[in-house]
């Protein structure tokens, strides 16, 4: 049995699956295994992945007859994964050769450990980094309960599939394929509930940004804002969430925030979504401080990265 399964979802993403298999290979820690997962391409991926099945024993392809959606194919491969631990590595990113040695490291280093997550990059190219986002600026665990709230009341500070490591006897539940575009962190609150979260700051995971990314498209879909209500309406409750009124105020305006932004992105009337949430009285004149806190944690990501200037994971 493989200690680490790197499971490679994918779907039409042949331009980028080589750079994702390749830092799956080199990784420091040998004892891996890399299902490459495909929902269906129509593209060339399976060239693609064909021609790493020949060049290493360890890589392994499955192709779905049909599409069955982000989630589902998710799922195929976690049943398709064999390893003691798995990391979900989407196939427009990319990882440095040490994400799988450092990130075993630290969640078998902290007893109770249920996900560990590590800094990430936002980049174009390999070549092009631009941003750098982590949960935390220093080594360190944080109670299950303290991520998921932190979460609940914010966004998804642990980050993205990529990023992320967690033991599989923990998530032998699956991902919940009723979220058409928060099932990671709906399946992060499900592991942090089992234990605790471990935060590398080092940027170990590069995220590509790019153009064909599915974000845009379930904005305009509202598809995030009703995953994001019903992680609220699902968590919110729980014995171990203690919020305040400033929080649960905060909450509605940022939703409204959203519902605000994705009817714009729609072409729809404005105040349409914002309702539902706060009078549009109150949200209109909450939208400077709103907007301008959504570019200052964009301006800090920029910033971060010129300072700290890592190095592009390879």
């Amino acid at each position: 049995m493989p200690l680490v399964s790197i499971c490679i979802p994918t779907y039409n993403y042949a331009a980028f699956l080589g750079d994702a298999v390749a830092s799956a290979v080199a990784q420091t820690c040998p004892d891996v295994e890399i299902l490459i997962v495909d929902n269906c391409s129509t593209d060339a991926t399976a060239d693609v992945a064909a021609s790493w099945v020949r060049r290493d024993r360890r890589v392994r392809y499955l192709r779905n007859d049909a599409n069955v959606g982000m989630a589902r194919n998710f799922n195929l491969a976690l049943r398709a994964a064999a390893g003691e631990y798995v990391k979900i590595l989407c196939a427009d990113d990319w990882l440095d050769a040490r994400a799988i040695e450092r990130s075993v490291a630290e969640i078998e280093r902290h007893p109770g450990a249920a996900l560990v997550t590590t800094g990430r990059l936002l980049a174009a190219a390999r070549d092009r980094a631009s941003g750098l986002v982590a949960y935390a600026r220093t080594l360190r665990a944080v109670r299950g309960a303290d991520a998921i709230r932190r979460c609940l009341f914010g966004t998804n500070y642990i980050g993205e599939p990529s990023a992320t490591l967690f033991p599989r006897r923990l998530a032998a539940r699956g991902f919940d394929e009723s979220y058409p575009h928060l099932v990671d962190l709906e399946m992060w609150f499900h592991l942090l509930e089992q234990g605790s979260l471990v935060c590398i700051p080092e940027p170990l995971t590069c995220v590509r940004i790019h153009q064909g990314q599915g974000t845009q498209a379930n904005l305009r879909a509202r598809q995030i804002l009703a995953d994001k209500k019903r992680l609220y309406a699902a968590y919110g409750s729980r014995d171990y969430i203690r919020s305040t009124p400033r929080e649960r105020a905060m909450w509605k305006l940022r939703m409204a925030y959203n519902a605000w932004t994705a009817d714009r992105a729609a072409g729809g009337a404005r105040t349409a979504g914002v309702a539902e949430f706060v009078p549009p009285a109150v949200f209109y004149a909450a939208l400077p401080f709103l907007r301008a806190s959504h570019g200052l944690r964009a301006l800090m990501r920029r910033a971060r990265y010129r300072v700290k200037r890592p190095p592009v994971a390879q």
